[in-house]
């Protein structure tokens, strides 16, 4: 899974250097009043993005477990594991990740986690519940 997981890494890195990239676009422009509005379009498209190329890698990790309860942990698993992987690799300050650049990761990676989980929950079977159940 770590293996398939570290495939990840480099395409999330492209992705934050396209943001980047668009940043310094923006800051060349000089565009009062807009600037903030691209730069929140630029962090959702970079979203986006990192949701879009981490997706069929949690899809990967949950399709290869069958059992539905097992899935659910490896998916889990599998977003903590690319984190620990990429964390190293973000832009620094001080010792620890950049906070805007980690979280636009954490808002792609926990997209991704939600639609892998979306079609763990599509198909699971549902209970039967009798009329003495109580939820």
């Amino acid at each position: 899974m770590t293996m398939m997981l570290n495939d990840l890494v480099d395409p999330i890195i492209a992705a934050l250097g396209r943001h980047m990239a668009r940043l310094q676009l923006l800051a060349q422009a000089s565009l009062p009043g807009m600037s903030e509005h691209f730069r929140e379009e630029s962090a959702r498209i970079c979203e986006n993005d990192i949701q879009n190329i981490v997706l069929p890698g949690y899809q990967a990790v949950v399709d290869a477990e069958p059992d539905p309860a097992k899935q659910v942990r490896v998916l889990a698993d599998s977003q903590r594991k690319l984190k620990d992987l990429l964390c190293p690799r973000l832009p620094q300050v001080g010792n620890r990740p950049d906070e805007g650049y980690f979280s636009i990761f954490v808002e792609g990676s926990v997209g991704a986690a939600r639609a892998a989980y979306a079609k763990i929950s599509q198909e699971t079977k549902p209970l039967v519940l009798s009329a003495k159940s109580s939820l």
